[in-house]
């Protein structure tokens, strides 16, 4: 249901039109935002709107100055692959859930002074972000701006991380987020413009392939982004149906026959988006003082044929 909802509430990037190549490419790194920041337990996490634009770094430095949380992915071959620059309201909430304080809410989340402390909270959600987005484009090869960059630093102002021209094209992409019922919060992604106009061309102009075509990049791309999604894997002993009215006269104390219980077959299952899906089966049991369960058969082929359908 979530990953439904996310759906419908996530915009539709309002990309340029030298980047309108990159519309899944987007999309993707919309998804990641809102899984990574989740797994933080700061609350639900959707994306509202998406911008991009051409700006230079001068031009955004001047626009943003002060304490802000600011992020370096680099490789050798490009010092500023990628700057990360989580806003100030984004920071406040992010910090106001970590530590409890109810104050850095609401409209006291404008005014938040982002220090070390804000650095440290999110430099584990942009290094696995700055990962992502390299791991998103490992398919394209060369073409990838992010080829053998990583997260390098953060650091609580713009001026903290220098560029060599800094007059030059940056495309800024704006991730509008809201975490539960707090107002938006922007994040903002800085990449050199060329190598980004460059992948949009290469993507808008490229015929169209099969899908067991090798040289197109985007299959191996989906399908390792749909072995990395993340599924709740449950032990399930046994399923009782019941009606509405049945359940609602339960009582505490009551007992409810199991006969068909087997510890030696219990079903693993995974949720797909559309229900429980069978894995494999299962015996319980104890390792090292703690509940367990023994793997009795392999992943079956239909599993990953259900999961691909509701996905």
């Amino acid at each position: 249901m979530g990953s439904i909802l996310r759906q419908k509430l996530t915009a539709r990037p309002a990309v340029t039109d030298e980047t309108k190549g990159l519309q899944p490419l987007w999309d993707g790194f919309a998804r990641l935002v809102c899984r990574r920041l989740e797994e933080e337990e700061i609350g639900a996490v959707m994306v509202k709107s998406i911008s991009s634009r051409r700006v230079t770094y001068e031009e955004y430095r001047a626009a943003n100055e002060g304490a802000q949380a600011v992020f370096l992915m680099a490789s050798k071959q490009v010092p500023a692959a990628c700057i990360g620059h989580a806003s100030r309201a984004l920071c406040a909430i992010i910090l106001g859930r970590k530590t409890g304080d109810d104050s850095l809410a609401g409209d006291e989340a404008q005014t938040h002074e982002p220090g070390m402390l804000d650095v440290l909270l999110l430099q584990p959600v942009m290094t696995a972000l700055f990962d992502g987005f390299r791991q998103s484009c490992d398919g394209l090869e060369k073409a990838s701006p992010f080829t053998g960059a990583s997260y390098r630093n953060g650091t609580t102002k713009l001026s903290g991380i220098s560029i060599d021209d800094e007059k030059s094209p940056l495309l800024a992409l704006t991730f509008d987020l809201t975490i539960g019922l707090d107002k938006t919060a922007p994040l903002t992604f800085l990449m050199p413009f060329q190598p980004i106009e460059k992948l949009s061309t290469l993507l808008a102009n490229a015929p169209s392939k099969s899908v067991d075509d090798p040289e197109d990049p985007w299959p191996p791309h989906m399908l390792s982004a749909a072995m990395s999604a993340r599924v709740q894997l449950r032990a399930v002993l046994e399923r009782c149906p019941m009606t509405v009215a049945e359940c609602a006269r339960l009582e505490v104390g009551q007992v409810i026959p199991l006969p068909g219980v087997s510890l030696n077959e219990l079903c693993l299952t995974a949720w797909g988006g559309h229900g429980h899906l069978p894995v494999a089966t299962a015996a319980l049991g104890v390792m090292k003082q703690f509940k367990a369960v023994k793997l009795m058969s392999d992943p079956s082929e239909e599993f990953f044929a259900d999961f691909a359908d509701a996905s």
